[in-house]
């Protein structure tokens, strides 16, 4: 059986677009599933770029940055606010020994949350 590839079909640009359209977890498993959509997204800083955009807000669109891939921020900033919304969630909350604050923070070890994100957090857990 004979399988069609739309990205093969499409304007480079225009499958950039559809693939804008996925989180960042869905975009990962969708480079896995061909060599094409591999290619398509990960070798686009376009959909990188504009995904860790939307994600940290606070940069502007004219900054640049040089140090490091766009897909590995963008993927790092995911975590980030997923781990930071877990903990205002309360996920964390009534922890009863230091081993279990150090599981929680386990993950702070890899992504580095800020100043004002440990005070957000903080400020939570003082309001609850």
């Amino acid at each position: 059986m004979e399988t069609w590839d739309i990205t093969e079909s499409l304007p480079f640009n225009l499958s950039e677009d559809i693939f804008l359209l996925l989180d960042i977890p869905s975009l990962c498993s969708a480079s896995e599933v061909s060599t094409q959509w591999n290619h398509c997204i990960n070798e686009s800083d376009y959909v990188w770029k504009r995904k860790f955009l939307s994600l940290n807000s606070c940069l502007s669109g004219s900054k640049k940055v040089e140090t490091l891939q766009w897909k590995e921020m963008a993927i790092r900033e995911y975590y980030i606010q997923q781990y930071k919304s877990a903990w205002l969630r309360g996920q964390f909350s009534l922890i009863n020994c230091y081993k279990d604050l150090r599981k929680c923070t386990e993950y702070i070890q890899v992504q580095k949350l800020t100043t004002n994100d440990w005070g957000e957090i903080f400020q939570r857990e003082l309001d609850r």
